[in-house]
């Protein structure tokens, strides 16, 4: 591994794709027709990979982070939303030489995991160790504190607000640890503010600390104008003139602020923030702002200044002109450059070669001896508004040399997570970091209304520079952790014995200098490969271990590769589709693939349906042919480990696709146990288990719990037997607590929206119902009464199913049943066959349940009516002595049980007709039905033409008004739509024609019947006397 990039070696033995997919090769060989070998070999992944956690039981979207370091060797910095001026802060920091060894170096076990400096701590331990992409600081975010207050983190800070904060909390806490300062040591200079009285010799000077220095933007064309200003100073004279102490009088006085101490790392924020007090806004300066590749401060610090002065007190130049440098001072110059040039994209490199970068002053040789001479080392650029935008980084890495760091010397932008070298040039450097203007391309079109001239938004706003100087007096910083305290000390002596070793030269002396000499090179040979580092705090480090070993197991095991090896271990031994293995193969089989799919696969994010599919294939095939492996799976999943698996992949799973494949599984395990062993007894603890859900649990979930009640809908209707089983437990009992609520509650208990996932439910209500026998509760008499031999063989109706279906429950349950019917989408066809069943030959349930419907059926939407249309007709349908009276009820209206008037079809088209024109239509085309498929149904509209001829009539009318724009509504659907106003539709002309036809047939069939225009007219009042006057044919319906 790279001397740079963590330390720890991680990596297994297979790192490369191709070495893992030969080992993987090699292991599906070695399980083939190999018990032993499959036994070892299932006990490990299960073990290693597939074992359940109780913590991410409810974990379906997981994505663990398989990306590692990118190609810079550089780890990234999560945002948390608005937290960019953090990352490209810290990013910063930690790249400052010696910064995060001297951070890591503090180890205290007493160390708090909630403060500040602990946080940061693991921040920079993770930049240096982690193995991953990128890290997420979010302890960090919520630690820091600006102005005492915690950071919202989808807020945007300022980041030199956020630098002052952090270098300042940190160097308290050190200096409170009685530690020495980390960030003072390296940011820290002195200001000196100075007052220089012009008429008397006095001074005077007060010196401040400053960890970085505040520039104007505006009205400076580079840093060189904004320096000048920074140091200009302002005269005071007449009424504001200077009380010189000294003199006891007033004089004329310079008052200016000017650099004292320059430090190691010299910060510069550009200020390209203000606020417009008049429009109470917030404004950012993006005017064009140069600055060098090497920045020479010495005309800038006091002794630069006193010197400037000094010469032209002595007339020998101007103010800001360089002095000629002298042989000594031009060979240091020399020098300089020569060393500068470590850097493949260091400008002193490229003027050396004859190439002139714009953007590099002339160095003063004079001054170079007093540390004034910094080079760029990084910028933080911001790229939007003053409100809002970004931040990020662009880095020169200095680390280690040439030989410890391939990247010494080169840039690199730090984009939150991502991080990518780049080749700072001249004009990379001005197009993303001095703003102002640029030529757009764009094209001249009238329709562009974007000017060719636009603003750079994205500039400078902090600029870094190292001292060249100091970098020089320094050793360098070895690949991370800074050295031990043994060898700081050990270097220390040896540099101390070579001081006084030089003053004498005996032979001996000279010997043991000799010795040491070469010692203090094995030492700083060490110390660049990292043999003597000093550790960061073991928890720390403890922790990152143990993120990177999850991090290289996840990558390795949540990928295709991996996925599809688990596939071909499990189907190793069924060669061509054939299942007919050792018992032990198949239940090792088995165990691998369940403890895979639920424990793995489909805990994770990037889960396919294909996948799923094809795995629940394969199992439910091998516990079909495989007696033992389906008796595993049933015991699995009445054991404590796999009943916990039940509720979170059966009602808690956010997608549908989850839930379904889940519910299949189990589906299939219960089919094929029932196959292998005839009884249902081994299922009873797991059924026991998913009946239990329905108190508090499948409430909770309403919303996804379609897929429950259909694995136990798919049960049920699979025998007699397991819905004895059902019944026995309780289950049809909990299903009409859970779905009707306590008796005394009025109201439904569910609103139309959640009971839309019921659909499953009413089928299993239905299968219960019709697993029972119906005969002993028919009302009349007639040879249907009779058992067929299918009937024989059905259960005898328990006192909780009679108590629903014929007892007083039975209207609660049918109006349940009946709004099922519109608010479920898709038919119910089981219900409906348990309905008719039940009609069958039983008066009392017919009139029930024609109440329930009718009244559903009169009321709004009529875009919800279609599946109650079919209801009524099946109802109609039935071959029974009530067929007569059903038919008339439906068409005619009766009274109902509470002695309430109930609508006919044809009384609700009289009504409705005017006002609710859509509803009439509906109510004529399943009249119009109900003719041509039911016989009675069409013989009663023969006797009663003249009762729905007008119906016709009306149909015709409302056709022929509109029928111009008939082709352009032939899209449109009476059906679907919610509106009340009738449409012309393609379906509703063959509607007319149909019943148009059919008058025409009954009208040849029938004495010919006087109908007179007039007649029409009087419909209406014909239709009102009627509903007053129910029909006389109910009376074959008991009430």
């Amino acid at each position: 591994m790279d001397s740079l990039t963590a330390s720890k070696n991680y990596w297994a033995k297979c790192t490369g794709k191709e070495s893992r997919h030969a080992a993987y090769h090699l292991l599906v060989q070695l399980v083939m027709a190999s018990q032993q070998n499959l036994e070892a070999l299932v006990e490990h992944l299960v073990t290693l990979h597939h074992t359940l956690n109780p913590d991410s039981l409810k974990e379906f979207q997981y994505a663990p982070a398989v990306d590692g370091r990118g190609s810079s060797g550089f780890v990234g910095l999560k945002n948390g939303g608005a937290t960019c001026y953090m990352n490209s802060v810290l990013q910063h920091l930690f790249l400052i030489p010696g910064v995060a060894e001297d951070i890591l170096a503090v180890c205290s076990d007493k160390e708090n995991e909630d403060s500040l400096f602990y946080q940061l701590q693991m921040v920079f331990a993770h930049l240096m160790e982690s193995q991953l992409q990128y890290y997420v600081p979010d302890k960090f975010w919520k630690c820091f504190r600006m102005d005492g207050q915690p950071v919202n983190v989808r807020e945007q800070q300022d980041a030199f607000e956020f630098y002052t904060r952090l270098t300042e909390q940190v160097d308290d806490y050190l200096k409170s640890q009685a530690k020495e300062k980390v960030f003072a040591q390296r940011f820290g200079g002195v200001y000196s503010i100075q007052r220089i009285c012009q008429d008397c010799p006095h001074r005077y000077e007060r010196e401040e600390p400053f960890l970085a220095l505040n520039l104007t933007v505006t009205k400076c064309h580079d840093l060189q104008d904004s320096l000048d200003q920074f140091v200009k100073g302002e005269l005071l004279e007449g009424d504001n003139a200077y009380y010189c102490e000294k003199c006891n009088q007033k004089r004329t006085a310079l008052i200016r602020t000017c650099v004292k101490t320059l430090p190691p790392v010299l910060v510069i924020q550009l200020k390209r923030f203000g606020y417009d007090w008049e429009a109470s806004r917030a404004l950012k300066f993006d005017d064009y702002f140069k600055f060098p590749w090497i920045l020479d401060m010495g005309n800038y610090t006091a002794d630069g200044l006193a010197e400037q002065e000094e010469e032209l007190s002595s007339g020998c130049g101007s103010r800001g002109a360089t002095p000629s440098p002298d042989p000594k001072d031009s060979e240091s110059s020399i020098n300089l450059s020569v060393t500068a040039t470590s850097s493949t994209h260091s400008p002193l490199k490229a003027r050396k070669s004859g190439i002139t970068s714009g953007h590099t002053p002339k160095i003063s040789a004079r001054l170079r001896h007093k540390g004034a001479i910094y080079e760029l080392v990084g910028v933080i650029v911001h790229s939007g508004q003053a409100s809002a935008g970004h931040y990020y980084s662009y880095i020169k890495d200095r680390r280690g040399d040439s030989l410890t760091n391939p990247n010494n010397g080169h840039w690199f932008k730090f984009n939150d997570t991502t991080v990518e070298e780049v080749d700072m040039c001249d004009a990379l450097l001005e197009q993303e970091c001095f703003g102002g203007t640029y030529k757009a391309k764009v094209s001249y079109d009238s329709s562009n209304p974007l000017p060719e001239d636009r603003l750079r938004y994205w500039n400078a706003y902090m600029l870094v520079y190292d001292s060249l100087d100091d970098r020089l007096s320094t050793p360098k910083t070895p690949k991370t952790p800074r050295m031990g305290a043994t060898s700081r000390s050990f270097r220390a002596s040896t540099s101390s014995a070579k001081k006084s070793f030089s003053i004498s030269g005996t032979s001996s002396e000279i010997r043991a200098r000799s010795s040491l000499c070469e010692l203090s090179q094995l030492l700083q040979q060490g110390e660049r490969q990292g043999v003597f580092r000093e550790y960061m705090p073991p928890r720390i480090m403890s922790a990152i271990t143990y993120e990177n070993l999850t991090f290289l197991k996840n990558r390795d095991v949540f990928c295709k590769d991996y996925y599809t090896f688990i596939q071909q271990i499990c189907s190793a031994n069924t060669g061509s589709g054939q299942f007919d293995v050792a018992v032990p193969i198949s239940i090792e089989v088995v165990s691998l693939g369940v403890n895979f799919l639920l424990n793995t696969y489909l805990r994770t994010k990037d889960k396919e349906d294909a996948v799923i599919t094809h795995w629940v294939e394969m199992l439910s095939s091998w516990v079909k042919h495989s007696k033992e492996a389906s008796g595993w799976c049933v015991k699995y999943f009445s054991s404590e480990d796999g009943v916990s698996h039940i509720q979170p992949l059966l009602l808690e799973a956010p997608d549908k696709m989850t839930r379904g494949h889940f519910s299949n599984l189990l589906g299939s395990i219960f089919k094929a146990e029932y196959e292998h062993c005839g009884s249902v007894d081994t299922l009873q603890t797991v059924m026991k288990h998913l009946l239990s859900l329905l108190a508090t649990e499948v409430p909770a979930a309403i919303k996804t719990s379609y897929h429950y009640f259909f694995l136990l809908y798919n049960y049920c209707q699979q025998g007699i037997h397991h819905c004895k089983q059902f019944l026995s437990l309780g289950g049809f009992s909990s299903l009409l607590s859970f779905l009707l609520g306590p008796s005394d509650l009025e109201k439904r208990r569910w609103a139309p929206m959640q009971a839309q996932e019921f659909g499953p439910l009413h089928s299993i209500i239905a299968t219960i119902i019709n697993a029972c026998d119906l005969i002993p509760f028919q009302t009349t008499e007639s040879s249907s009464n009779q058992k067929t031999e299918g009937e024989a063989d059905k259960l005898v109706m328990p006192v909780e199913v009679a108590q629903v279906v014929y007892g007083a429950e039975q209207p609660r349950w049918l109006r349940e049943v009946v709004l099922a019917y519109k608010e479920i989408n898709g038919s119910i066809p089981q219900m409906t066959a348990a309905l008719i069943a039940t009609a069958k030959e039983n008066s009392s349930f017919t009139r029930a349940l024609l109440t329930a419907v009718m009244r559903e059926y009169s009321k709004p939407p009529s875009n919800i009516l279609k599946e109650l249309s079919s209801l009524i007709m099946e109802m109609l349908s039935i071959s029974d002595s009530l067929q007569s009276s059903r038919t008339t009820a439906v068409l005619e209206g009766f009274v109902c049980s509470e002695s309430e008037n109930v609508m006919g079809l044809l009384d609700m088209i009289g009504i409705n007709k005017d006002s609710y024109s859509r509803r009439a239509y509906q109510c004529i085309k399943l009249v119009v039905a109900l003719s041509a498929r039911c016989p009675v149904a069409r013989d009663h509209l023969t006797r009663t033409q003249v009762r729905w001829q007008w119906a016709v009539e009306w149909l015709k009318e409302k056709m022929d008004d509109h029928s111009a724009t008939l082709s352009t509504a032939a899209s449109l659907s009476n059906e679907d739509s919610n509106t009340k106003n009738f449409q012309r539709t393609t379906s509703a002309q063959l509607t007319l024609e149909e019943a148009t036809a059919l008058l025409s047939e009954m009208e040849s069939s029938e004495m010919e019947i006087d109908c007179e225009l007039s007649e029409l007219g009087d419909i209406k009042e014909s239709a009102s006397e009627h509903e007053n006057s129910p029909s006389q044919d109910l009376d074959g319906i008991d009430p």
